[in-house]
């Protein structure tokens, strides 16, 4: 029922001790905190994932500019004399420091996201419960390190974990529950961020 002032007085005149569950106090979103939605077939979700991360990893042209400041993600430009694969050392190639989290609604579709990233060249990391202790605490020191800038997971990260830096959240498969929603997007705004 709709809670009207005369219900709540009426609660407060009863003998017995009421029970009382409000669906309206909303989970709290950080002010500050940039979120976009991108509304697309299910057939080409994997396609524009690999595209931004391809992306946000690698800038190297005048319109990469204009993608930098639209997400207002930080860049660095490669330090002189160092090379990535396949690199001359000529080009003035542009790398993002951008630690990024894809959340996932099942394990078996984190392990596929994964392995596809993997295939199409973007080191990744996966971390959902199907795997061992072991692989995860290797997984996550792997992200928490920033030997790798990307982790697939499902909502067994959205919580209780000790992740500071992390610049980006992509929700590939949105939760069912809002709460999940605002603990995964509050990777991003971690002690004030």
């Amino acid at each position: 029922a709709t809670l009207t002032d005369s219900l709540e007085s009426l609660e407060k005149l009863a003998s017995v001790s009421t029970l009382r569950y409000d669906l309206s106090n909303k989970q709290k979103i950080p002010t500050g905190l940039l979120q976009q939605y991108l509304l697309m077939p299910a057939q080409v979700k994997m396609s524009f994932l690999v595209g931004v991360l391809r992306r946000l990893m690698t800038f190297g042209t005048d319109n990469d500019d204009d993608f930098a400041s639209e997400t207002g993600l930080k860049r660095k430009k490669k330090q002189r004399g160092e090379k990535s694969k396949g690199d001359d050392g000529d080009n003035d190639e542009m790398k993002i420091s951008t630690s990024v989290i894809i959340f996932v609604g099942t394990c078996k579709r984190c392990q596929e996201t994964q392995e596809t990233l993997v295939q199409m060249g973007i080191d990744c990391v996966a971390l959902h419960s199907i795997m061992n202790q072991n692989r995860r605490i290797a997984s996550l020191g792997k992200f928490k390190n920033q030997r790798t800038r990307v982790l697939v997971a499902t909502d067994v990260a959205s919580r209780g974990l000790d992740i500071p830096s992390v610049e980006l959240v992509i929700n590939f498969d949105l939760p069912k529950v809002s709460a999940d929603y605002v603990h995964r997007i509050g990777r991003t705004a971690r002690a004030g961020r």
